[in-house]
């Protein structure tokens, strides 16, 4: 080889190694050891695992459930109450706090027989009215008798104390309601026997106004039952 040759050759050589220079990149081998000092990505978190801290909880429900349980606890509080209240009324109304009361009721002749045991049953029951005892009391009477003295004057020197009720023919308690309205505290009502009316007065208590209106619904009940 001549000169000449020999250094266009090396020219060429010189040349390929410049342009290899520039465009490569040598190649570097990882070792294990080099691979298990990378660090490794953080754990990613399941939503199903860690759901309450993305979204949470509605609390409207439990306050609906609240306000159901308070409102139970209300009821039944109020009921217990009421029931207290109940019992220890009846038991103070059952042992006659207030005392005894008479309610003396003239009946016909033909009416006094389911008079005196409608009396009876109810004495017996001991009822009471508005914390009062009160006893029936019945006298027979005549009708034209008893009509003339609540209409011109009760005489009880002669015809004993004034009664708070009467029983007698519709005829003679009708006329009775119809002519002295002031004289009676209830229309005249049906009763077994007879017909039954509530009377009014200046010596007429409450106690016995009650008490001859709830005669007469305990007569009209015997009355229905036979």
């Amino acid at each position: 080889m001549t000169v000449t040759g020999w250094l266009l050759l090396n020219e060429i050589s010189d040349s390929k190694g410049r342009v290899m220079g520039r465009h490569s990149v040598p190649t570097v081998e990882r070792t294990p050891i080099d691979r298990q000092e990378e660090p490794l990505p953080p754990p990613a978190r399941h939503r199903s695992r860690n759901g309450a801290r993305r979204r949470g909880i509605a609390g409207w429900p439990l306050a609906v459930v609240g306000l159901l349980v308070l409102s139970v606890l209300g009821w039944l509080g109020w009921s217990w109450a009421n029931s207290e209240v109940d019992s220890r009324a009846t038991a103070q109304a059952a042992s006659c706090t207030d005392g005894n009361e008479t309610l003396r009721v003239a009946a016909a002749p033909g009416s006094e027989g389911a008079a005196r045991t409608a009396a009876d049953r109810w004495n017996q029951k001991r009822t009471v009215v508005h914390a009062y005892c009160v006893r029936v009391k019945v006298v027979s009477a005549d009708p034209q008798t008893v009509f003339t003295g609540l209409t011109g004057g009760w005489n009880g020197a002669k015809l004993g104390p004034r009664p708070q009720a009467w029983i007698a023919q519709p005829a003679r308690t009708d006329q009775l309601a119809t002519k002295f309205p002031d004289l009676v505290s209830a229309q005249p009502e049906p009763v077994r026997s007879g017909s039954f009316v509530a009377l009014n007065g200046d010596d007429i208590n409450d106690i016995q106004l009650r008490a001859a209106q709830q005669f007469r619904a305990f007569m009209q009940q015997k009355t229905t039952s036979k």
